[in-house]
């Protein structure tokens, strides 16, 4: 199979055999990414304050003993 002929069946495949989804279901589902990522993201940056916090107290705690 040639590349030429892989790109003209891959072309029929998007343009005929591949159901494409409605708007009204690519918005909804693009705005259930978009609050998941937004809901990740916060947990994301709360877990890091909260293990860069106990890193930091844990310096000065080893930092306090040897002075």
């Amino acid at each position: 199979m040639s590349l030429v002929d892989f790109v003209k069946g891959s072309y029929v495949e998007f343009t005929e055999k591949v159901e494409w989804p409605k708007w009204d279901e690519l918005r909804s589902s693009t705005v259930v990414v978009t609050v998941g990522t937004i809901i990740l993201a916060i947990f994301l940056f709360g877990v890091d304050e909260l293990f860069s916090k106990a890193i930091k107290n844990m310096i000065q705690i080893l930092v306090n003993l040897f002075n």
